[in-house]
């Protein structure tokens, strides 16, 4: 009998819009950045069409309630429209970064102090230089971005929000790549998966602040993607969807140690296959907004509580056999272990 695990099903949101300004629903929208910002849900930017180049977005929308109300905080921010870039908030800011826009990959970082109503440019070309499908996360005090632009390993760390920059190592251990997801978990820094132009699902972590790196994993217990999105929920890394080639994935997986060994959660969760959404984590749900298949941009957001184990049984039989003064001796043993 094989291992059995399933999640909590997803549950799907759909916005109130008693409002005009209530349609949040009505934008499909990948490559974006979502936060959660002094207990609201941020969502900015992104693309609004799977066709090339599709309408780049410098809107910015905000829901206090759990996704079921959102109100458009601006209409057109001071940032040009762009995807693919990445966000955190830091010292109660919001700080976004870099990314692809009508004109070209961008080395900008933009700040916030109200929730993304009134921006600030912190520098106009950062010293890591034009690059999209970067990572970000804020570790000890300072803002990390790594890889992405053409395929590159070099990890920078801010520690004023943006505005100085000093490079940790130009060439990390792992290898170059885009696309790829990052977390702190465990007082460390996580690099996961990605594109370069192979796609992976190695893990790699870094204690010092990302001079040095350790591998965990070269291949992870979910298959090769990049575009996939993280959470930290509950004292877990999950991973969630994601692209390879032309597969779209509903996947959920989650790790308890460090991302060396991994539990499938769901093979097929009630969201659609997909790459190039968000996903955040507060302290009940972990949600997912957007994202993008080979022939449709999505506008849902789904939500899901406390992902657990259903109760399985793994019953495995175990023999072996021995020649022993001239018989054959079987020795029998039955391992059941129930997960919860």
């Amino acid at each position: 009998m094989s291992n059995s695990v399933i999640i909590t099903s997803w549950n799907e949101i759909i916005p109130n819009r008693d409002s005009s300004n209530s349609n949040f629903d009505a934008i499909s929208r990948s490559q974006h950045v979502s936060i959660v910002y002094d207990t609201n849900i941020v969502v900015m930017g992104g693309v609004h069409s799977t066709s090339s180049p599709g309408v780049y977005s410098n809107d910015v929308w905000t829901s206090n309630n759990d996704g079921a109300d959102w109100i458009q905080t601006v209409a057109v921010a001071p940032w040009v429209g762009r995807t693919r870039f990445t966000g955190v908030v830091y010292d109660n800011n919001i700080i976004i970064m870099g990314g692809y826009a009508s004109n070209g990959p961008k080395a900008d970082v933009w700040s916030s102090s109200d929730g993304g109503l009134n921006w600030n440019e912190v520098v106009t070309t950062a010293p890591w230089g034009v690059r999209y499908s970067l990572s970000s996360v804020v570790y000890n005090s300072k803002i990390y971005i790594m890889g992405g632009g053409s395929y590159m390993n070099d990890v920078w760390s801010s520690p004023d929000g943006g505005l100085n920059w000093n490079q940790e190592t130009a060439s990390a251990e792992w290898s170059a790549r885009r696309f790829h997801s990052n977390v702190v978990y465990d007082d460390k820094i996580y690099v996961m998966g990605g594109y370069n132009p192979s796609t992976l699902n190695d893990v790699w972590s870094s204690s010092n602040g990302g001079i040095n790196w350790d591998l965990v994993t070269s291949s992870a217990g979910w298959s090769a993607r990049h575009s996939f999105s993280n959470a930290i929920y509950k004292n877990k890394m999950y991973i969630m969807g994601g692209r390879y080639v032309s597969s779209y994935y509903n996947d959920v997986w989650s790790s308890s140690d460090g991302g060396l060994n991994w539990i499938e959660i769901t093979d097929d969760a009630e969201w659609s296959g997909r790459s190039d959404h968000t996903s955040l984590a507060t302290d009940n749900n972990i949600y997912i907004i957007g994202g993008e298949s080979e022939m449709q941009t999505f506008n849902d957001i789904w939500w899901v509580s406390t992902p657990s184990l259903k109760t399985s049984e793994t019953v495995r039989t175990v023999v072996k056999g021995v020649w022993m003064s001239g018989h054959l001796i079987v020795i029998g043993m039955i391992l059941i272990n129930l997960l919860r």
